[in-house]
């Protein structure tokens, strides 16, 4: 589902220690249309993007 072209792009964060993982999440993403953050690989980058970008949504590895 793409965002309407009039509003902003829905911001996503991703949050992948695995770099050809996050690479891929963020390449789909981009494809349909989402604004994609830098991948964040810990927790202390996780909070410096949360608290820098404010995504809308955040993707995170669970076993991180």
């Amino acid at each position: 589902m793409e965002p309407k072209s009039n509003m902003p792009a829905i911001k996503i964060g991703i949050v992948e220690d695995e770099g050809l993982i996050a690479e891929s999440i963020m390449q789909i993403l981009q494809t349909l249309g989402y604004d994609v953050l830098e991948p964040a690989t810990d927790y202390l980058e996780a909070i410096t993007m949360l608290e820098r970008n404010k995504p809308d949504l955040v993707l995170l590895d669970i076993n991180l």
